[in-house]
This record gives structure tokens, sequence and C-alpha cells, in this order.
């Protein structure tokens, strides 16, 4: 059988539905003959298939909350990155794409060790969400961020339609990581593992979806290319 319903042939799906419909009919049966024979009352029926249901429901939303998310840095992954931003350039909504590289990122591995690195990968995720807009009443107005992957992060900035104001976030987000190291824990002991990143970030002028995103990550290659530790705003 294949590993799941979404790979399976349409005579196999339909056999494995029509068994999954079989055996809930014989656990409502069950249940039917424990309410005749005076075991269980109507309410105890209608809790237990209530709470199977709930059950269901709570674990498909957790598996599809999982295929959004990043495991590492618990940030929304590239999929979700796809769709949000698919769903704002048909839209035409008024939006800032910025795309974050680490600097040098291969010498704090190298240095510290790889769960080093994670620990700041993560850390760096931390400080980026923390200074986005998260907490709106309507959540499609909230920023995204997600972990494009490695120690890449792509930020999408809601209603931004003038450059200086993306300006002034790019400053920020660098200030945030200028003031210290991260302090990372190694052996039980805490390391000040330092962290610079670069950054290619633009408006969105109503370009072709693909034109802008190689626009933004042009502008992140220039950053690196001329001194890194920067954001280019374009």
């Amino acid at each position: 059988m294949a590993e799941s319903v979404v790979e399976m042939a349409p005579a196999e799906r339909k056999e494995y539905v029509e068994g999954k419909i079989d055996r809930y009919s014989d656990w409502q049966e069950t249940l039917d003959r424990k309410v005749e024979e005076g075991i269980i009352s109507k309410d105890d029926k209608r809790k237990m298939i209530s709470r199977a249901m709930a059950a269901r429901d709570l674990k498909k939303e957790i598996i599809e909350y999982k295929a959004k998310k990043d495991s590492l840095t618990g940030l929304y992954n590239r999929d979700a990155f796809v769709q949000e931003y698919a769903k704002l350039i048909k839209s035409g909504s008024k939006f800032a794409l910025l795309i974050v590289d680490l600097d040098n990122f291969g010498d704090v591995n190298n240095k510290y060790t790889y769960l080093a690195g994670n620990s700041v990968i993560a850390q760096m995720g931390l400080n980026f969400s923390n200074n986005l807009r998260q907490l709106r009443e309507n959540e499609d107005e909230n920023d995204f961020i997600c972990r494009w992957g490695g120690d890449e992060f792509v930020i999408i900035l809601k209603n931004i339609e003038k450059t200086e104001n993306l300006q002034v976030v790019t400053e920020k987000f660098k200030k945030m990581t200028s003031e210290r190291a991260f302090a990372v824990n190694l052996n039980g002991v805490y390391h000040d593992v330092p962290a610079e990143f670069s950054m290619g970030a633009a408006v969105y002028r109503g370009e072709e979806k693909d034109a802008f995103f190689d626009k933004v990550n042009s502008a992140l290659k220039q950053a690196k290319t001329t001194g890194k530790n920067k954001a280019v705003v374009i």
C-alpha cells in the first residue's frame, strides 16, 4: 500500500475509504448495542463520538500546522511562503519583501559546532519575529517571516508603500544584531557567538512574481559582494 492516501491509485483509495467507513459503522453499532444493554447512556454515546471527531479534527489541524512550519525555528517554511507570496501578488496587495542571509555562517559552525549554529539561526529568527507586526486583529495584516533554508530568511512586511519606511525597518533590524553577540550554551558553558547578516529589500511595485523575487535577491547579492553586514534597499 502507498504511504499516504494522496499517493494511492483510485481503486486502492476507494478500498481504503470504504474500509474506514465500515470500521466507523461497526463502532457506532457497538455503541448502539451498549446503549440498548444499559452499559452506557445515549449521552455517553454522543460524547464518545464527539470526542473522537474532535480528536480527528485536532490531529488534522496539527498536521496542517506542521506542514507549514520550520522545525528548528518554529517560523513558517518555504512552502508556506510560496503560498503567501502568490496570494499577495494575485491580490495586488501593498508589501515589501526582504531576503536575509547570515554572513560567514560557515565560520560559526566550524568554530562553535553546528549546534551553536542552529542556536544562532533560531535566535536570529526570534529577533526578526519579535520586531514584526504579528498580533493584528486581522490576521491577514500580520507581517510574515519564513526560514527559507539553511541560514536564510524571507520576510514580508504588509502595507508598506514607501521605500523610506522600508529603510527605517531595515535599519532597526541591523541595530538589533549589532548590539551584542548571541549567548549559546555549549556543554553547560555560555559562549558569545557573533552573527551578522546581509539583506536585500524592496517595495513591491506590481512586477511579475518571479521577477520581483529575483530583484530582491539581486539586492542581497549586492550587499554580500560589497562588504557584507549591510542592507541594500532598491
